[in-house]
């Protein structure tokens, strides 16, 4: 197809592609000056389970021009979310951008929960906003723990009760595991 005119390839999720796939991704990427070819990929960090090795080099390959972009500003989130709360009081908007760090995909289903169970966008319900757990986050924590070795599976248990400024040897204890193992389950 490049050779009949300038082509674009697109991986989404590449973190999620099967060895043999980003092997030729590889491949390709090696020759890819000489085609009339833009080849895009798109993953997450240090996805579980992915070949980082292969990922690992096709960001390193020399014509790689790597894009991470910022969580969303406070500003940015307020407008995500007056977009679907138009009357949103800017104390309720700040919530949703502390509750979510400015990450895009749980802003996007703090609000479809919020909306969903109901709740004003108003400045009285601001407080509450952080306890909400939007279930298609809790979905897709689950989802990646059960890709994950016991070990961290158990860390990110321990860490859920202890709370996130716990200290790692707190969390093996509670984990049952030795603080280097635990060091790296947190890694994952």
């Amino acid at each position: 197809l490049a050779e009949q005119r300038p082509l674009v390839l697109i991986v989404d999720d590449a973190g999620w592609a099967d060895r043999s796939s980003l092997t030729w991704v590889h491949y390709l990427a090696q020759r890819i000056e000489e085609l009339p070819l833009t080849l895009v990929l798109a993953s997450r960090p240090r996805e579980p389970g992915a070949a980082h090795d292969l990922l690992d080099r096709l960001l390193a390959h020399p014509s790689a021009l790597v894009l991470e972009p910022p969580p969303l500003t406070a500003a940015a989130v307020e407008h995500v979310v007056r977009d679907r709360l138009p009357q949103a009081d800017a104390e309720f908007c700040a919530a949703c951008a502390a509750a979510t760090e400015g990450n895009p995909f749980l802003v996007r289903e703090l609000l479809s929960t919020l909306i969903h169970s109901g709740v004003d966008p108003v400045a009285e319900e601001a407080p509450g906003v952080a306890r909400i757990a939007p279930d298609a986050v809790l979905r897709a924590v689950i989802d990646r723990l059960s890709r994950l070795p016991r070990a961290a599976t158990a860390v990110a248990h321990a860490a859920a009760v202890l709370g996130h400024e716990a200290p790692l040897r707190h969390v093996a204890a509670l984990s049952g595991l030795q603080l280097s193992e635990a060091a790296g389950a947190a890694d994952l």
